[in-house]
């Protein structure tokens, strides 16, 4: 069906590598992709949720981005589902977008750059006791994988519009630059 690339692996032990925004933008609009998915779990909820508090961040003015997050949305929901844990999640968890404070500038830098359709998935909450043992499981990364997969599908064999979406909240908390920590070693990018 088609062909993923992964731009940032473990490398070998001790090393972090990573490519950066521009270049995963870059590559998936160079490469005809249909989407760019970064995969991310999340941190800091606002409290214990009913069910997997999944989310996604779309561009705000691409409707086939806001598809494909909430298209993901329901896959993870779906699939995360199956585990009795306890969840945590956000007031307004599901499919969203994030501005900058102009109000019409996407804030995260990937979704700012990509050339195709892109979004931003927070499966879990790394940070909640619960979901990070989950996490490590193979079950649990093999339920994220085939949510994924699911949502691709989906997206470009149907028309499903996805559901999930919420208005999100303001925030005021910076999530930082997103650019590579001072331990990463970015190979050379043009």
């Amino acid at each position: 069906m088609g062909r993923v690339w992964v731009t940032r692996t473990e490398g070998p032990p001790g090393a972090d590598y990573e490519a950066g925004l521009l270049f995963r933008a870059a590559l998936a609009g160079s490469a005809g992709a249909s989407a760019l998915i970064a995969i991310h779990n999340n941190a800091s909820p606002d409290g214990p949720f009913e069910g997997p508090g999944s989310e996604t961040f779309y561009m705000f003015k691409d409707p086939d981005s806001r598809r494909l997050g909430g298209l993901l949305v329901e896959e993870m929901r779906r699939s995360f589902g199956a585990f009795d844990t306890p969840w945590a999640g956000d007031r307004d968890a599901g499919a969203k977008y994030r501005l900058q404070e102009d109000g019409e500038t996407d804030y995260y830098g990937i979704l700012r750059r990509a050339l195709v359709p892109s979004v931003i998935s927070e499966g879990a909450f790394i940070s909640s006791e619960s979901e990070e043992a989950l996490l490590a499981t193979a079950e649990f990364r093999q339920a994220y994988a085939e949510a994924i997969y699911r949502a691709l599908v989906r997206f470009v064999t149907t028309d499903d519009p996805g559901s999930g979406f919420t208005t999100p909240y303001v925030r005021t908390t910076d999530v930082g630059s997103g650019d590579a920590r001072p331990s990463c070693q970015i190979p050379a990018q043009a």
